[in-house]
This record gives structure tokens, sequence and C-alpha cells, in this order.
């Protein structure tokens, strides 16, 4: 993945939100990340969802309160969305 494109998907989902608006987890907090476009777990920022690997390339550009620790973000939003629990042993739902 081509992390120098991340500030760009960016500006453009907050230009656009409405149509670019990104945020579509299942319930147990699996998507297809904007990043690298696999299917993992994710956590939302800046109108997009993210996997843990390209996070923290996108994590400068996030506006909101949330942290910017992945883990911590994750966390969050297992309780704000009611995902099922990451696994610690396969990082997969539990």
């Amino acid at each position: 993945m081509k992390k120098q494109y991340i500030p760009a998907l960016i500006a453009f989902a907050r230009e656009w939100a409405e149509d670019a608006w990104q945020q579509d987890a299942g319930p147990d907090g699996m998507a297809v990340c904007a990043g690298c476009r696999h299917f993992l777990p994710v956590v939302y920022a800046s109108g997009l969802q993210w996997c843990k690997d390209c996070y923290p390339s996108a994590a400068p550009y996030s506006q909101d309160t949330q942290s910017k620790d992945w883990q911590e973000r994750r966390a969050g939003q297992e309780r704000d969305y009611e995902w099922a629990p990451l696994s610690p042993s396969t990082g997969k739902a539990t």
C-alpha cells in the first residue's frame, strides 16, 4: 500500500463526506480497510475505516478527540458500536 496517498484520501472524504463516507463494519467490527483494501478488524477515523497496519498513517489527520492508538480506539469503538471484542491470540472478533 502506498501510504503517501492516505492524506489525499482523507481530504477527499472530508470534502465529499456524503458520498465518500465509508464506515460500514459488521457486528464484529470487520470491514474493508480504506488503506490496504483488505477485510480486517478496523477502527473508524476521518470518515473512513482503518486496519491496525494502516491506521498509524491516518491517525495524524484525525480531527476527533478519540485515542490515536489503534488498540485503545478499537476498545472504545467495540464498546460504542457493540462490536465483538478481538481475541488477543488471533486478532479476530470472538
